[in-house]
């Protein structure tokens, strides 16, 4: 077995609204992903087309929704429920962009995101973790390197943070 070790950076963004509007907000600026472009793909799908349509999922944040899982409730499991959801949010074209250069980013998108309120007060808190990614092994001065870095800048340019998926919230973690 190899291990690797990497830099997780923990962020969090405090919102001073109530849960019941930040939690509508940020779903409002996600777009929806449609599992079928994967399968048409699979299927011998056109790539093309398939970009095109994965283009249209995006929402105005420039993020897409793949799920979400409501785990305040579990914690009534042990007679402590609050409110905490957890949304798997990500924008697939970005994750080709990264993957097609090192297929093990794979396990760090779609990014997940938490929001529940901060005891005791009632102000909101979006977390969520980034992965500090170091260069590949590759060739000195290789595409693969020079491509990962610049889609990772440019990502960083157009604020595609999670974070700033509130419209009108706080712009930053």
């Amino acid at each position: 077995m190899k291990e690797s070790r990497f830099t997780v950076n923990h962020v969090q963004l405090t919102e001073d609204r109530p849960f019941a509007e930040v939690k509508p907000a940020f779903e409002r600026r996600l777009g929806r992903f449609d599992p079928e472009v994967q399968k048409a793909l699979a299927e011998g799908g056109d790539p093309e087309a398939a970009r095109a349509r994965i283009e249209e999922m995006v929402g105005p944040s420039g993020f897409m929704l793949f799920g979400t899982s409501d785990h305040g409730s579990l914690l009534r499991i042990v007679g402590r429920p609050r409110k905490a959801v957890q949304y798997v949010v990500g924008n697939l074209l970005f994750a080709v962009e990264m993957t097609r250069h090192s297929i093990g980013v794979a396990l760090y998108a779609p990014l997940r995101v938490l929001i529940f309120p901060r005891q005791p007060r009632s102000a909101q808190v979006l977390t969520a973790d980034s992965v500090q990614q170091q260069p590949i092994a590759a060739p000195k001065g290789s595409e693969i390197n020079h491509g990962i870095h610049r889609n990772t800048r440019k990502r960083e340019s157009e604020s595609t943070s999670p974070f700033r998926v509130l419209a009108g919230g706080n712009s930053g973690p």
